[in-house]
């Protein structure tokens, strides 16, 4: 009978595995500024509790096996070791938007994920009041990454179980009503 541990391992798709190629190391970057200080630990508390690190992918490490093939391997998350903080500017550059720019510039060519935990991270930039997700390609398209952060983001106006619909352009919805954006 064969390795147990290996049996539950899931191959990386055929797209998965080109973004691992040399050529194509695709991270995602996204930015999301905020409008109020943030609480690194009500943000990492957020993350612990998320569907994200639920979803298999996000909570799997990628092996590969004696043939060079590459699969995910569940393995227990550490939010800790995913959020990175940064409580100083990151730039000298006058302008907030500028210096995350540059810094997420910087990260794409000089930083990729780290291989001994699942391929995300979240860098918290206190001094710009700013939130930077880095995702592995390989864990999913943008739509898909995008409307997953969209669902972990809830929306902070005066209804909190409201979430703000993406493609609604001008409206926002829930199940049981529709709104004009005021």
């Amino acid at each position: 009978m064969g390795n147990p541990a290996v049996e539950r391992d899931e191959p990386l798709s055929p797209l998965g595995r080109l973004f691992l190629t040399p050529e194509m190391h695709q991270i995602v970057h996204c930015i999301m500024g905020c409008e109020n200080p943030i609480d690194v630990a009500a943000v990492t508390s957020e993350i612990a509790n998320s569907v994200m690190v639920r979803l298999p992918r996000f909570s799997s490490l990628l092996v590969r096996d004696s043939h060079r093939r590459e699969h995910w391997r569940q393995t227990q998350v550490d939010v800790h070791r995913h959020v990175v903080v940064f409580e100083e500017p990151v730039s000298d550059a006058g302008d907030d938007g500028e210096a995350v720019n540059d810094y997420v510039a910087d990260l794409a060519v000089s930083l990729p994920l780290s291989s001994d935990k699942p391929l995300w991270e979240v860098h918290l930039l206190r001094a710009h009041n700013c939130i930077i997700f880095r995702i592995h390609h390989a864990l999913g398209n943008g739509i898909s990454l995008m409307s997953m952060l969209q669902e972990w983001c809830q929306r902070a106006d005066h209804e909190p179980d409201r979430r703000s619909s993406m493609g609604s352009m001008g409206t926002y919805s829930n199940s049981s009503s529709k709104r004009e954006k005021q």
